[in-house]
């Protein structure tokens, strides 16, 4: 019995010590500030936010001295249009050759293919000197969204070009940006 009073008595002197003692008080001074640690290496380019399409077939099979065809796409957004760069690439299905739109063949028939993007859609189109078999062109875009969403899209397109630049990338090489961007150029 004397044991479980002293215990009580114990326990009652341990909870009233760190009551009286742990009381608010003044802080102390604040400590030094601890030592920075060592910046990490930088990761490699990306293309998380590179948004790219499958190769698109023009629909053109007549003859004629323009075509046009309109491919629907919930890619073109407005800040798409304001901040992203948006490159377009046609190729032939009889050669490996990839050509940067806007793109003009000059010869007994000058031709000049480009590209118009808009919100929901972008507008692939010729137009040729004399009539122009347009069958077998294959369309293909690729946009390069800003790191920073918040820059103006002038900052923000400038800042894409200045990258691909530092890293020697031809933006008007298909097969190089395809490279960089770790895109599937097939």
């Amino acid at each position: 019995m004397k044991t479980i009073k002293f215990l009580t008595y114990t326990v009652f002197v341990l909870f009233l010590s760190f009551a009286i003692y742990s009381c608010d008080g003044d802080d102390g001074a604040m400590g030094p500030a601890g030592v920075d640690g060592v910046d990490g290496v930088d990761g490699t380019n990306g293309n998380a936010n590179v948004i790219y399409s499958d190769w698109l077939n023009a629909p053109w099979s007549a003859p004629a001295t323009s075509g046009s065809f309109i491919h629907a796409s919930t890619d073109f957004t407005q800040d798409v249009l304001d901040k992203a760069v948006i490159m377009a690439y046609m190729g032939h299905v009889s050669t490996t050759l990839i050509y940067p739109l806007p793109f003009t063949i000059t010869g007994t028939n000058t031709i000049t293919f480009m590209f118009l993007p808009d919100v929901g859609v972008i507008n692939f189109m010729y137009m040729a000197s004399n009539l122009f078999d347009g069958s077998g062109f294959k369309f293909r875009y690729v946009i390069i969204p800003p790191a920073d969403l918040s820059k103006s899209s002038t900052d923000s397109k400038q800042s894409i070009y200045n990258e691909l630049e530092a890293a020697n990338v031809d933006i008007n090489d298909y097969y190089d940006v395809c490279a960089y961007y770790d895109i599937n150029p097939e």
